[in-house]
């Protein structure tokens, strides 16, 4: 069997690391449905008109569905980050990211 060093140790924990999906598999495909892709582009876009004020060349009704529509993205976002963390915690526990064959345990 192959020693492995620090570093090959720690490139494997990276590799691992990298891959592993932040996400459950659910959460994953639903990122990638276009309605949610074009909402995650509109909220940047809506929020970049908020911050530079071009509403004020736009009806007052923009400013208001901008406000509403970037409070959806923040919960949206918010759900996620909440999931992510969650998902994460649950793999470590599991050991899932584990490094097997570690001559420093």
């Amino acid at each position: 069997m192959k020693k492995l060093t620090l570093f090959n140790i720690t490139k494997i924990g990276l590799q691992k690391g990298w891959n592993h999906p932040t996400l459950p598999n659910n959460l994953l495909k639903l990122q990638l449905h276009p309605f949610i892709r074009k909402f995650k582009v509109l909220g940047v876009i809506r929020l970049l008109i908020l911050f530079t004020k071009a509403y004020d060349k736009f009806n007052i009704y923009v400013f208001y569905i901008s406000i509403i529509l970037n409070i959806l993205l923040f919960k949206y976002n918010t759900y996620l980050n909440y999931y992510r963390i969650k998902h994460i915690y649950f793999s470590i526990k599991k050991g899932e990211l584990d490094v097997k064959f570690c001559p420093l345990d």
